[in-house]
């Protein structure tokens, strides 16, 4: 079937991310008097903002309210994307190959977050539909998120292609009967293939 439309990710594949929401989780358990592990970060790359405070809060008996933990974490995050969250390299180029295709943003980041990031870059007219990690009940690698995206648009599974660069977010687009393209390797290289695969079909 007809290429109709890109399904992308945020933290990590779209946004320049990473290395700042690492700075984020280190220094939020830090205020609590815990150490962060590059394991335990990569293992909640992924999952939404509630689910990663349930997790840290489960392990660590944290002080506060779920709301209180999440209120912090969340300033922390808004914090870091507004003062040192970049796109990726080849992020305007891929986006420029999307042209006439249908674009979602699929992020676990809350809503606020992937707003801000779209208009701090002029990006907000690019994207059809934004589907925040606030909006279900369970984010990645569940597949609900993507199947809430693709009925949003109006797309069939076969109709678009997910871009993601983590396990659970691939977990998740292949769980809603959609290809993952990784941009593990970068978003240049993901421009190019798009730009293949339209050419040929």
């Amino acid at each position: 079937m007809t290429l109709r439309g890109l399904l992308i990710d945020l933290d990590g594949t779209l946004a320049d991310s990473l290395a700042a929401m690492r700075r984020v989780y280190g220094a939020f358990l830090e205020r609590y008097g815990f150490a962060g592990t590059d394991g335990e970060f990569e293992e909640l790359n992924g999952p939404s903002l509630r689910e990663i405070i349930a997790t840290l809060n489960d392990r660590h008996c944290l002080d506060g309210s779920h709301e209180e933990l999440l209120g912090q974490y969340q300033g922390l995050v808004e914090k870091a994307y507004a003062q040192s969250v970049a796109p990726r390299d080849g992020a305007a180029e891929l986006l420029d190959a999307s042209a006439g295709l249908k674009l979602v943003l699929v992020t676990s980041a809350p809503r606020c977050v992937a707003e801000g990031f779209l208009v701090s870059h002029g990006w907000s007219n690019r994207f059809d539909v934004i589907v925040a990690g606030d909006e279900v009940s369970a984010s990645k690698p569940d597949p609900a998120i993507y199947r809430l995206a693709l009925e949003r648009v109006g797309l069939a599974p076969d109709e678009a292609i997910a871009i993601e660069d983590s396990d659970a977010g691939e977990a998740s687009a292949r769980g809603a009967g959609l290809r993952v393209w990784r941009a593990d390797g970068g978003l240049t290289a993901v421009g190019e293939r798009l730009e293949k695969e339209r050419s040929v079909g």
